[in-house]
């Protein structure tokens, strides 16, 4: 049985692997299921044992690339000398960190999350994010309050509300980033965007000015490029 297992999950990740290159590649939507399987060397019913569509097959590439970078992020988050404003900017640094060394990723799932027929997909993946990194965050913010640098009367609630208010920064971000081209002064209208919900957020925690980051400007710079 353990065997047949590890031969699911060995196919299950060709299959991912080989998407994510020609999602890289080609782009999402001009990437078929027969190009997969294709590249992959199976038939299409075998496909179709893995995933139920290709929406699906990214929605399972987005939650091992969110699953991957959470791993990382908690192994950070244990270091006792942390305290919580780093901890929190620590997250934010790392997920703009990953979006800048994978560019091609985050084109790739803008021009499938935000194509109208994909809005399920969005709600789906909104909601993974929620479920992976909230929990995250309620740690952090009560090590803050416990550290008087966090001042809300609703820790265990808060971190799902801020989750929400940053996937409409994000709603924001995907509208100006993908005008880039045609626009290149949305790329001050994003470094606006991202300091007004800086602020936000800090108001929201009761964190003092300036404290908190959704990461460095380079890696914002790497993004925008």
């Amino acid at each position: 049985m353990a065997r047949v297992l590890k031969e699911y999950d060995e196919r299950k990740t060709e299959f991912l692997d080989a998407a994510r290159e020609l999602f890289y590649s080609l782009g999402y939507e001009q990437t078929s299921v027969n190009t997969i399987i294709e590249k992959v060397g199976v038939s299409k019913g075998t496909f179709y044992h893995y995933f139920k569509s290709k929406e699906d097959l990214l929605d399972s590439l987005v939650e091992r690339l969110t699953e991957q970078i959470m791993v990382h992020i908690e192994k950070q988050l244990d270091d006792p000398a942390l305290d919580a404003i780093a901890k929190l900017n620590l997250m934010f640094e790392s997920s703009a960190n990953w979006k800048a060394t994978n560019r091609e990723m985050i084109i790739v799932l803008l021009e499938a999350m935000y194509n109208d027929k994909n809005i399920l997909l969005r709600k789906k993946m909104d909601d993974r994010t929620v479920v992976v990194a909230a929990p995250v965050m309620t740690r952090i913010i009560h090590q803050g309050i416990d550290e008087g640098v966090f001042n809300t009367s609703f820790p265990d609630d808060i971190s799902e509300m801020i989750l929400q208010f940053m996937m409409g920064f994000r709603e924001k971000f995907a509208a100006l980033f993908r005008a880039l081209d045609e626009k290149p002064e949305n790329k001050l209208a994003i470094i606006k965007t991202m300091e007004m919900n800086e602020d936000a957020m800090e108001r929201f925690l009761g964190a003092p000015k300036g404290s908190i980051k959704f990461g460095s400007r380079e890696a914002l710079e790497k993004i925008l490029r």
